[in-house]
């Protein structure tokens, strides 16, 4: 039975995409023309949160104060650094967390090539960044920090790819170099639940709830007193014990 459900939900979520990766696609093109204007924010938001909401999943938050009081406290950037699991966590990021929150990711240089959502993903302004090419690397790590210097936060899932077990797997280094030359600070989060509702290599999406767990941000002068191997291992620490904590 839950099975059947599964795949009526499944099915649904994936006919309603019709419609609205179009629509998100039409409002990431509108705020592209009037220079990244963030008038279109909330209906970005509202986009982006619809999503994995057509396939019965639902999202709630937790620890969102963590974020607010260093939005409160400070005017620059930050770089909010998550687990990778599947699809949807780019939309339920953009959809869930504090509309304050402007920001652009950094995302494999392949999923720019990809229908629909290639575009989308370049008009959006995310950066891409290549597995295969440490030359190629480094530039759009350069293109990050000017992106941070101008102001606009960052989304990096440090995995550099979705988990094939469910946990959280090794982080790359080269994110924690780009947050010590910049001087701002990480905000881990956990991506609870995901797992269950979408895995790699399946197309079956199982309805059910999502939890977005933020923690409690490492701040720049942390930053500063740690090497980014260092600072690898303590988000990845921080990441992992959000996805175990109650």
């Amino acid at each position: 039975m839950k099975g059947a459900l599964s795949a009526v939900t499944t099915g649904g979520g994936y006919a309603a995409a019709v419609v609205t990766v179009p629509l998100a696609l039409g409002v990431i093109a509108l705020r592209r023309i009037f220079g990244f204007s963030r008038r279109f924010d909330p209906l970005l938001r509202f986009v982006a949160a619809a999503i994995p909401g057509t396939f019965g999943i639902q999202v709630r938050c937790t620890g969102l104060p963590h974020l607010l009081t260093l939005l409160t406290l400070q005017e620059g950037p930050v770089i909010v650094m998550a687990n990778h699991v599947n699809i949807f966590d780019g939309f339920v990021l953009r959809g869930h967390l504090p509309a304050s929150l402007a920001f652009r990711a950094l995302e494999l240089t392949g999923h720019f090539s990809w229908p629909v959502y290639g575009t989308a993903t370049r008009l959006y302004g995310n950066i891409a960044i290549p597995h295969n090419s440490p030359r190629a690397a480094l530039r759009s790590l350069a293109r990050a920090q000017r992106t941070l210097a101008s102001g606009t936060s960052l989304l990096i899932l440090p995995e550099g790819h979705r988990t094939r077990t469910g946990g959280v797997g090794p982080l790359m280094t080269g994110p924690f170099r780009l947050a010590a030359a910049a001087g701002v600070a990480i905000v881990p989060v956990a991506l609870v639940g995901a797992w269950e509702r979408k895995r790699v290599g399946s197309p079956r999406v199982r309805p059910g709830t999502i939890t977005v767990r933020v923690g409690t941000p490492i701040s720049a002068q942390t930053i500063a007193a740690l090497t980014p191997r260092q600072l690898r291992d303590l988000t990845h620490q921080r990441i992992s014990a959000l996805t175990r904590s109650a």
